[in-house]
């Protein structure tokens, strides 16, 4: 395997565990209710925002 296969695989290893580690520190806050209200409260947070963006690159 060449080097830049190497690096894409790793940078996708990378970003994608990062986008995993976000999704849940952004969903596992005790004080964010239910429902409608859980979910305005996520959207909030940048660890959604990271998440997300992890995913996109």
């Amino acid at each position: 395997m060449g080097s830049l296969a190497i690096t894409l695989w790793l940078v996708n290893v990378v970003l994608d565990t990062g986008g995993q580690l976000a999704f849940k520190a952004a969903a596992t806050d005790p004080q964010d209710g239910e429902g409608l209200q859980r979910w305005r409260h996520m959207a909030a947070r940048p660890w959604l925002w990271l998440g997300i963006a992890f995913y996109v690159l």
